[in-house]
């Protein structure tokens, strides 16, 4: 099975800003998300903020899964400490 994504607008700034080396890195998870049997094992769980976040080096995906749709949303990756501000 595999899965589609929604890139959110604020993912698809923050993926713009990331060096080439870090989007390889970032392209290679997706690649794995897309293709997991269930995405959410993949990533840590956020009760706060109710959605999954996969470690990519110091980086973080920020994602939910919608799996009537087979849709993961994509909301940011961005540097851990980044992850709860608004940017």
């Amino acid at each position: 099975m595999t899965w589609d994504f929604y890139r959110k607008s604020q993912f698809l700034k923050q993926f713009k800003k990331l060096d080439s080396q870090t989007k390889k890195r970032v392209n290679s998870a997706l690649e794995e998300l897309a293709n997991s049997e269930n995405p959410t094992s993949l990533g840590i769980y956020k009760p706060d903020m109710r959605v999954f976040a996969y470690n990519v080096g110091k980086y973080r995906i920020i994602f939910s899964v919608r799996y009537s749709e087979n849709i993961v949303d994509l909301y940011r990756v961005c540097d851990h400490k980044s992850v709860y501000s608004k940017d």
